[in-house]
């Protein structure tokens, strides 16, 4: 046996195991840095982070093989526990280099990476722009869209706390778009079972009072 394989035998028992899902594109915001914060305060906790969709994670609290959810659309059911936890306003960014030749726009029939951040914005987009599926271009992973834009291949819509780094630091620079009304916020909201209100509300008070 080696030292290692010892060493990972020897790890004491966890007081709590903790799973959390949240939306691929919620890890690239403060939901993140919360969970982390808690993670290095709370040593004796033993945690699962799991991405998905809403429409995933829902199903998995309600069968209980994830504890507590952050989702931008809740269900509407007596079965879970709803918390709004916050909201962000999202802008349309991209490099300095795009930014400057584009100018003021009115339109997205250019280079145009589009990200599904979910309802109310789905609804503001077909509205003022049109249908998602006329774009060229379609990323269900953040990481990605955030590569493209960097890279000056194409502009995008951000969360304010995701472009705002890149912004300081010169990397991204937000566009004027011509529309009838503002872009909606995002709005996040954390779920859970109510049979887990017990089990996760060390993690709640945590997160709550480093609002």
């Amino acid at each position: 046996m080696t030292a290692g394989i010892q060493a990972v035998r020897l790890q004491p028992r966890y007081r709590e195991t903790l799973t959390i899902g949240a939306l691929n594109s919620l890890w690239s915001t403060n939901v993140f840095h919360k969970v982390t914060e808690y993670s290095q305060e709370y040593q004796d906790i033993n945690l699962r982070l799991i991405t998905g969709h809403t429409y995933d994670i829902i199903p998995k609290i309600q069968n209980g093989s994830i504890d507590i959810g952050f989702v931008n659309s809740p269900p509407c059911t007596p079965f879970f526990k709803t918390i709004h936890y916050k909201e962000e306003s999202i802008q349309l960014v991209g490099s300095p280099k795009l930014v400057k030749r584009l100018g003021t726009i009115s339109t997205l029939d250019l280079p145009y990476i589009h990200f599904h951040w979910g309802m109310p914005f789905t609804e503001w987009f077909e509205e003022e722009i049109g249908k998602q599926d006329t774009i060229r271009i379609r990323v269900d992973n953040l990481a990605i869209v955030l590569q493209f834009i960097l890279q000056g291949k194409g502009i995008g819509f951000l969360l304010d706390s995701i472009s705002r780094r890149y912004i300081n630091n010169g990397q991204l620079l937000p566009i004027k778009l011509k529309s009838s009304y503002a872009i909606p916020a995002r709005l996040v909201y954390i779920i859970y079972a109510v049979e887990k209100a017990n089990k996760i509300k060390e993690f709640l008070d945590y997160i709550n009072q480093k609002q």
